[in-house]
């Protein structure tokens, strides 16, 4: 099974998956992905787990009907990803690693076993954890009680947590040892600590603080010294207020903590990387939104935020899927955005992907209609406008855009050039196909949701317009030199 495979059966437990969407979830091309579902489907079918079918290039899975709910449970095959994984916590956790114990529990060759420990020393190395060998013994670790340790380890069992409803059979077994506390219990503690401190209660901070105190518990002992936050000024600050609460938590995990809620507060200036790839985002949006300062801080803090949540659910595998239909012109920019993104180095879902496109698309609807912006409803008879229901459709539109001037004129008026002042509206919405007039727009009936998509839609055509330009300006640049 393979990780492709594992995230194509993640999306279909959500939903149907359309064939259009699904190089939009992966780095990878039609036909890989492709080869992909065909494995996942054998093995589906292999295991009398259900079959994926396809129709009108939609895929469906349907599950077995032995099986009222298909459950990751089910697996037991493992990826090399998932097996280094499980051999860095099994590392981490006891010291050490029993080889042909290890072997044995995830059914592999000892080629394979192998590999997999050759990439797992390379990556703690990386992370300056080292280990040695002992021959008929096993591997060991130097250093067991090093932050790196405890900060890899915290890291690796919360992405068990996180990715809970989607572990196979050993991932379960593991996690169900490391487990050993009340859950509802720490989450009262973490309640008081979100409200103490201002901050979300965000699935990522939660299983950081869980993973950490299960690893104490699991632990002979426990100390949390040497982070590099713990050098700055407000860490110090933060743990002082952290003492003082009524909080059933030890003096060493307190530090853990005060460090976690720093990040939080001051995230893109403790990850460089993180810095560095959303600045190299928004200088490429800068070329072409055409932004005064004012409103490049006010559009770009929006975006930080959805930015990081993106980063960091694709670095710790929180995996969903987006639901939301979205319009041709929608998707068109949305995948202007993943192009950016990607072009910058960053892997990120699809889902938060579409979550960026919409930050930008409400920004500038915001800036559109805040003032100066005439909208002209032609309707059959303006007696209509007086029953509650369109009533209660206009009162929406002011208060979502209370500087938009609203105007309500009947179709005769419209048609037979009553109104000389047609040119004069921004945006005219007519239930009536023989309306076309310069910035009209054709409503099927007028009710809240066509409103809001039309307003939405017309923002979208201008910023696509830029995004256009700007790619028709690079091809005249590359005719120039050639």
């Amino acid at each position: 099974m393979t990780n492709t495979a594992k995230i194509l059966l993640k999306i279909l437990l959500n939903g149907d998956l359309h064939q259009n969407d699904l190089e939009r979830y992966f780095d990878l091309d039609l036909n890989s992905i492709k080869k992909n579902l065909k494995i996942l489907n054998n093995y589906l079918i292999s295991h009398k787990l259900g079959v994926i079918k396809k129709n009108k290039n939609i895929y469906t899975l349907e599950k077995s009907e032995k099986k009222l709910m298909l459950s990751f449970s089910e697996l037991d095959i493992l990826s090399s990803k998932d097996r280094e994984d499980i051999l860095c916590i099994r590392l981490l956790l006891n010291q050490e690693l029993n080889l042909e114990k290890m072997r044995y529990e995830l059914s592999i060759s000892r080629t394979s076993l192998q590999k997999d420990l050759k990439n797992l020393k390379k990556n703690l190395k990386k992370n300056h954890i080292e280990v040695e060998s002992k021959n008929f013994k096993g591997i060991f670790l130097k250093a067991a009680n090093s932050i790196d340790v405890k900060n890899i380890l915290c890291e690796k069992i919360m992405q068990l947590f996180i990715g809970r409803d989607y572990l196979t059979k050993y991932q379960i077994k593991l996690l169900e040892e490391i487990d050993v506390l009340e859950i509802n219990d720490f989450f009262e503690t973490f309640s008081k600590i979100t409200k103490e401190f201002k901050i979300g209660k965000f699935t990522l901070t939660f299983y950081a603080l869980y993973s950490m105190k299960c690893i104490e518990s699991l632990s002979e002992s426990f100390i949390y010294e040497g982070d590099i936050l713990q050098n700055d000024s407000e860490y110090y600050l933060i743990l002082e207020r952290l003492n003082k609460m009524d909080i059933d938590l030890s003096l060493e995990l307190r530090k853990f903590v005060a460090t976690v809620i720093l990040k939080t507060y001051h995230f893109p200036r403790f990850d460089l990387s993180f810095k560095k790839e959303f600045e190299i985002f928004t200088n490429q949006l800068d070329k072409v939104l055409d932004l005064n300062f004012d409103e490049r801080e006010k559009l770009y803090n929006r975006l930080l935020k959805k930015y990081q949540i993106g980063y960091l659910n694709k670095k710790y595998g929180l995996f969903w899927i987006s639901s939301k239909e979205k319009s041709k012109l929608g998707i068109e920019l949305a995948n202007i955005i993943q192009r950016i993104i990607n072009n910058s180095g960053v892997e990120m879902i699809y889902g938060d992907i579409l979550g960026l496109s919409d930050v930008i698309v409400d920004f500038f609807v915001e800036k559109e209609y805040s003032e100066n912006f005439k909208l002209l409803f032609i309707v059959q008879n303006i007696e209509s406008m007086d029953k509650p229901y369109y009533k209660t459709i206009f009162n929406y539109i002011k208060m979502i855009y209370p500087k938009v001037e609203l105007y309500i004129e009947t179709f005769l008026d419209f048609k037979f050039g009553v109104l000389d002042n047609k040119g004069s509206y921004d945006l005219i919405i007519s239930e009536f196909e023989s309306i076309e007039f310069k910035n009209s727009k054709k409503i099927c009936r007028l009710n809240i949701q066509e409103v809001q998509t039309i307003l939405s839609e017309v923002i979208l055509k201008k910023i696509l317009v830029k995004f256009n330009k700007k790619n028709s300006e690079k091809i005249e640049v590359l005719e120039d030199v050639f």
